[in-house]
C-alpha cells in the first residue's frame, strides 16, 4: 500500500482519529494489527498498533506496549487489519487444552 492510500483508509476509519498532519490514532474500540512488507522475506504482523505516524521517508508504528517500529516508506503496509475489541472476551494463552 503505497502512503496516500493508506492515509485514506486510516482517515475513512471512524474509531481512528487524526492527531495532527500524518499522525493518527487507533481507538480502544479496535485492534489494528499492521501486516508490514519486508522486502523479499515473510510479512511482519505488528499487532495492536495504537499510533500511526506517516513521513516523508518512514512509517512509525507505536504499540500498546511502547514499541516503536519503524519502516521504510517505500517498502510499505501490506496490509491493515481493524478487529472488534470484545471486552467480554477472555483471552487464553492460546496453548491451553479443553478439558
Amino acid at each position: 500500500m503505497k502512503k496516500d492510500l493508506i492515509q485514506k483508509v486510516l482517515e475513512s476509519e471512524s474509531a481512528v482519529k487524526a492527531e495532527g498532519k500524518g499522525v493518527f490514532v487507533v481507538s480502544d474500540e479496535v485492534e489494528l494489527t499492521v501486516i508490514v512488507d519486508v522486502s523479499g522475506q515473510e510479512a511482519l504482523a505488528v499487532p495492536k498498533v495504537k499510533r500511526v505516524t506517516i513521513a516523508a521517508e518512514t512509517l512509525l508504528l507505536e504499540t500498546h506496549k511502547g514499541e516503536r517500529i519503524y519502516v521504510d516508506a517505500a517498502a510499505g503496509f501490506r496490509a491493515l487489519k481493524f478487529s472488534p475489541q470484545d471486552a467480554n472476551r477472555s483471552r487464553g494463552t492460546g496453548f491451553a487444552a479443553n478439558r
